[in-house]
């Protein structure tokens, strides 16, 4: 394994995404007879259709969209029905899914797994990595909640948003929820929690001088929890190293070819190795990988064998990665 000389210090995340459902909206149909609830369906449908097609820059790729009605009895002769959509173009939807992707992705280049929680995960953001990791979150923000938040309100003073109100209103239904909603867009939020590993109990000045006192028992008991849990984390990171070493290079022996997004990828596993010590890591293997994928395609395979004595990168990390325990 790696783990020897993980450096374990920079923020444990927790990251919070805003979420579509936001830009829903519930209608009580419960008084609507159901041939005007079925109408209402169907020109409901056609209108928000409609209005994707004309705020889509690609048009033709535009699918229709389905509406979801919610029953509940309530006693025998009682059934409520609620119907629930979203009153804007769907890209305002798509955009707010397409950034908590990008989020996520980031997540992944940019942090490492110290520890699984159930289905949670427990990240660390390596401290050299955190400036422009945070500097990304906060553009997003800029770059598409800011916009979002101003195309929310011109939508709601627009034409297709009365058009909306006097659809529900024609078969009955109330359409006073689309003026009380708020529809609020929060932003991409980042909590984090300063960790350093490398902290030590013997340098510790408070410490020290409890050491004179009736404390050792206590404080070599808090020593050796603090070293059991940077073995344990340690261990955790250099598994998850060595997972998305061989996830990548079995994708470059497969695919036969590379993409400038495999190049990216590749080099944002250098700086996230590089910013948790594993500098032998990086020099004994991920960069002279680098040097061969700046290479010409025809010569890629001949630079491999001449560096690892094999074409294929996997069994390259596997003759390398052995030799650093």
């Amino acid at each position: 394994m790696i783990s020897r000389d993980i450096s374990l210090e920079g923020f444990i995340i927790d990251c919070h995404s805003p979420s579509e459902t936001t830009l829903e909206v519930e209608i009580d149909c419960s008084m609507i007879n159901w041939e005007n609830y079925r109408h209402l369906i169907i020109d409901l449908e056609d209108l928000l259709s409609d209005i994707d097609e004309r705020h889509s820059v690609r048009s033709w790729l535009v699918r229709g969209r389905s509406l979801r009605a919610r029953y509940r009895r309530v006693s025998e002769d009682d059934r409520r029905r609620k119907l629930r959509f979203c009153p804007f173009p769907s890209k305002f939807q798509n955009m707010l899914t397409n950034a908590r992707s990008t989020v996520y992705t980031m997540v992944n280049l940019n942090c490492i797994v110290l520890e699984r929680v159930g289905a949670r995960k427990i990240y660390l953001l390596p401290k050299p990595i955190a400036p422009a990791f945070i500097e990304s979150i906060d553009r997003l923000n800029k770059t598409v909640v800011e916009p979002l938040r101003k195309e929310i309100e011109e939508f709601r003073n627009s034409k297709d948003f009365f058009a909306i109100e006097a659809c529900l209103t024609k078969y009955g239904a109330d359409p006073s929820p689309l003026r009380r909603s708020v529809f609020s867009i929060s932003r991409f939020l980042v909590d984090i929690l300063p960790v350093d590993f490398s902290y030590s109990i013997d340098k510790d000045e408070l410490y020290q001088k409890m050491m004179r006192q009736e404390s050792i028992r206590g404080l070599e008991l808090l020593k050796k929890q603090i070293e059991k849990k940077y073995r344990e984390y340690s261990l955790a990171v250099s598994k998850e190293i060595i997972h998305k070493l061989t996830e990548l290079t079995h994708e470059y022996d497969r695919a036969g070819k590379i993409k400038s997004r495999f190049k990216r990828r590749w080099r944002k596993l250098m700086e996230l190795c590089e910013s948790l010590g594993l500098q032998e890591i990086v020099e004994s293997f991920i960069k002279p990988v680098c040097e061969i994928l700046d290479k010409k395609k025809a010569d890629r395979s001949a630079w491999m064998m001449q560096t690892f004595g094999t074409t294929s990168l996997y069994i390259a990390m596997k003759k390398a990665i052995p030799t650093i325990q």
